[in-house]
């Protein structure tokens, strides 16, 4: 991943904000008991899985 994560033009402090909304908004889930949780071992095995399709079809980590 070569590209910046945030644009340019993008005010660091609307970005700050926008991520402690979400941060809300997801530890209320957490509270509510309305997130989907999903246990560690099947996230990293669904990335095995996608990074060895992404490397068999000659991906590289730069964008098209």
């Amino acid at each position: 991943m070569t590209q910046p994560l945030q644009d340019e033009d993008e005010d660091p402090a609307e970005v700050e904000r926008a991520w402690d909304d979400e941060i809300l908004r997801r530890v209320a889930e957490l509270e509510a008991g309305t997130a989907e949780l999903i246990p560690a071992e099947e996230v990293f095995a669904e990335l095995r899985v996608r990074s060895r399709r992404f490397a068999a079809a000659g991906g590289d980590d730069e964008p098209a």
